[in-house]
């Protein structure tokens, strides 16, 4: 049964989570520590609320690096299964270990797992969300982030 975060690419992009019963989350579900919102189709929302266990890989303010990793496997049936994900650390080597942590996790149930990890992404003082998919904020009430749709982007980004 296959478990984690599902991109449907032939509906614009939009991303789910399958849950254990493999079936997509709605409402507000906890992942790795993470509280996400997810519509009553399954769809994702948001994040909503931050945990603060190295597990979670959360960071503070807007300081923080983010390892991302795929696992790729056999589940019980013979089928290639892959899952993604990352670990965040308020230093290189915290997100890094918190992704190896992950990328077990998600590897436990494979056969013939095989983990790939990207190098690390510094967001010392804001940076670029080049991907699509679920992107990690730490804004605050006193620090807020800023986050543009990508049309809006270049025009923020010709205007300064």
């Amino acid at each position: 049964m296959e478990i984690g975060w599902f991109q449907d690419k032939k509906d614009g992009d939009k991303w789910y989570y399958l849950g254990p019963d493999g079936a997509m989350v709605t409402g507000n579900y906890d992942i790795n520590g993470v509280t996400h919102e997810f519509a009553s189709n399954g769809e994702w929302i948001r994040e909503i609320a931050s945990g603060s266990g190295n597990t979670s890989g959360s960071t503070s303010g807007s300081n923080g690096y983010r390892v991302d990793y795929t696992v790729t496997g056999y589940d019980n049936r013979g089928f290639t299964v892959t899952r993604t994900g990352h670990g965040k650390g308020s230093t290189e080597a915290e997100a890094k270990s918190a992704a190896q942590s992950l990328a077990n996790d998600k590897a436990g149930d494979l056969a013939s797992p095989s983990i790939t990890y990207k190098d690390p992404v510094a967001y010392l003082h804001g940076g670029l969300i080049d991907f699509t998919g679920p992107a990690w904020v730490d804004g605050t009430q006193q620090d807020p982030e800023l986050v543009l749709n990508a049309s809006d982007t270049p025009n923020l980004l010709a205007a300064v």
